[in-house]
């Protein structure tokens, strides 16, 4: 009886020496108590699966979605609630570890980041993939655009592993984050030619050209740019042809490439040209422009200081060898803005002009008689305000010449500046009535609909202006604040402003089924590739053609149109002139005072009331 009664002692000495990297794992209770009978059998069956299964079946490098699937499939089984599931890799994609964040119901899961990081840089992670996970599926996670913004031929985020809606996040000491994909991406690895095409023929004679590298480089860019599959398929051939091309003409190294491009478009079109639909020179001039952009993409890959073929003119600064310090002037001293400083080089390279074709090449010998001449001839054509422009910029130049002693006296007083009236205009304003009607007729359906209803809603909503509108970037938007701010408006100032649900509904419809995937901050972007945000001239634009599509007739419509309209919306509601200029960020109660000539209840007050009252 007693030896019988040993043989039990001996397994719970064997069960309470279990090492502590047993004891750990999930399922296997460390107790000092004896477990006897189906408590051993559990214990045994957990070891087996969690070491010897493991082992057998884990795979040595992720790199499908799904192993990942296989991967939680084992570690999770059966059970029915959500798994918040991380699995941290090493440099090469090997799973080193993994850790159930979180185990909630079957549609919520609460997650806090560092109860992801601080694992991953404890285990010494170079990568990690984290998932939510129920019995047989993976659901989809979607990624931010500060982590994995790199999107796939097929659409969705990440590289391989993110069209299975699984987070690739590659982080440096916890700090820096980035999507390891991207990197790929710059070897040709993400997203694959395969892609793109099929005919194993085709993809022998790509991979065969001695541009591979630089093609693969370009259809991974194509890709982050969100150009359509087909504009890929149709330009890779033609980067094919340019390296053949190339060779022949005797090119070894990237460096030889820039000096081909022009003559290859030449020789395509001369090519292709009795196979185009139309002889008509603009086709021939599109199709020769599409063939050098995208030669010049690719080239931009490898040579990242490669400007292309025809880089942007850039024009010489006015007056540089005799005014040199003009443009610090205005930017330093006078606190303009680009746009202002612009404006000045615009009259004074008109003024450059002419005095080069009355030949005089000396400042100094500038004359009160050669001015006004200058005014004469350079006025023709402009209205009033740019003519009183042009005498302001001119102006300021001859008083900065004088300062600098270029000229011997002051001739500012020369230049005659016509007679302005500030109130003369009346502010181009729709009715309140029509704000509603151009909303109604937006498409809502795609991506460029929803853009540009949340566009027109923000105008309509806060009076921006448009450049005030391009800037805004994720950031500004303050979610659990419900504001938005605009960080540096007009006068220099910033503002903060309630979101509204109406606008914060229209910016997530936006942000969720509108807005391309990329890492790019600003808030509106392009709708076409390559994907870019947009401008302030582009967002008038947009205004512009929404207008005309609704068939609101305006003089010179643009988004400025709807800043006047929000103004006279609030005169209409009883708002005084300094609570509306507050609002829509003007720097003086006079730039206000203008829209007072469109109040036109309280004019009819005047006109129909009692005099005496008036005065």
């Amino acid at each position: 009886m007693r030896a019988t009664r040993a043989a039990p002692q001996a397994r719970t000495d064997q069960v309470r020496s279990t090492p502590p990297e047993t004891a750990r794992l999930e399922g296997v209770r460390e107790s000092r108590e004896v477990v006897t009978g189906t408590g051993e059998v559990h214990l045994i069956r957990e070891v087996a699966i969690r070491y010897v299964g493991a082992r057998r079946r884990a795979p040595s490098k992720i790199t499908e979605p799904r192993q990942v699937a296989e991967y939680l499939r084992r570690r999770v089984r059966e059970d029915a609630r959500e798994h918040f599931v991380a699995i941290y890799l090493d440099g090469r994609h090997r799973p080193i570890a993994d850790y159930v964040v979180s185990v909630g119901t079957a549609t919520a899961s609460l997650v806090h980041p560092r109860e992801v990081f601080q694992p991953a840089i404890a285990v010494g992670a170079c990568a990690l993939l984290i998932a939510h996970y129920v019995a047989r599926h993976i659901m989809r996670l979607m990624c931010p655009t500060s982590i994995c913004d790199f999107p796939t031929a097929t659409g969705g985020f990440g590289c391989s592993l993110g069209r299975a809606a699984i987070l690739s996040v590659t982080y440096r000491e916890g700090i820096e984050a980035r999507s390891p994909c991207r990197a790929d991406a710059a070897k040709g690895g993400c997203p694959m030619l395969e892609h793109y095409f099929d005919r194993p023929q085709t993809l022998d004679r790509i991979r065969a050209s001695w541009l591979a590298d630089p093609i693969k480089r370009y259809v991974a860019w194509s890709a982050a740019q969100g150009y359509a599959r087909e504009t890929v398929k149709n330009r890779v051939p033609v980067l094919v042809r340019f390296g053949e091309y190339a060779a022949r003409r005797g090119a070894r190294r990237w460096e030889d490439l820039p000096a081909l491009v022009v003559p290859f478009r030449k020789a395509w079109v001369r090519k292709v040209r009795p196979y185009l639909r139309s002889r008509r020179a603009h086709r021939d001039h599109f199709h020769a422009r599409e063939i050098q952009r995208a030669i010049e993409h690719m080239i931009q890959r490898v040579l990242p200081d490669y400007l292309g073929a025809s880089p942007p003119r850039r024009l010489p600064l006015p007056f540089a060898d005799q005014a040199p310090g003009f443009v610090a002037y205005l930017r330093s001293e006078r606190g303009l803005r680009e746009t202002s400083v612009q404006h000045y080089l615009h009259y004074l390279r008109r003024f450059e002009r002419y005095l080069r074709k009355a030949r005089v090449g000396d400042l100094g010998r500038l004359a009160p008689a050669t001015l006004r001449e200058f005014m004469q001839e350079g006025s023709r054509g402009l209205s009033g305000s740019s003519i009183a422009s042009l005498c302001d910029s001119l102006r300021v130049f001859l008083r900065y010449l004088h300062r600098e002693q270029v000229l011997d006296r002051d001739l500012s007083s020369a230049i005659e500046r016509p007679r302005t009236y500030r109130m003369a205009r009346i502010p181009r304003s729709i009715p309140w009535e029509a704000t509603q009607r151009l909303l109604q007729q937006v498409d809502r359906r795609t991506g460029a609909g929803r853009r540009d209803y949340a566009i027109l809603l923000l105008l309509i909503t806060y009076g921006l202006r448009a450049r005030e509108l391009a800037a805004l970037t994720l950031d500004d938007l303050q979610w659990r604040a419900k504001t938005l701010r605009i960080p540096e408006r007009k006068g220099g100032h910033s503002a903060q402003y309630r979101l509204t649900p109406a606008v914060g509904e229209a910016i997530v419809d936006y942000l969720e089924r509108g807005r391309p995937p990329t890492k790019e901050r600003r808030l509106f972007l392009r709708s076409m590739a390559p994907i870019a945000p947009l401008a302030g001239y582009a967002v008038s634009q947009r205004v512009t053609a929404r207008l005309k599509r609704a068939g609101i007739t305006v003089p010179r419509a643009g988004s400025h149109t709807l800043r006047h309209s929000v103004v006279q919306h609030l005169l209409e509601h009883e708002f005084s002139l300094q609570e509306i200029g507050r609002y829509v960020g003007h720097r003086s109660p006079r730039s206000t005072e203008v829209y007072t000539k469109v109040d036109l209840r309280h004019l009819r007050e005047v006109a129909l009331g009692d005099g005496e009252e008036v005065l």
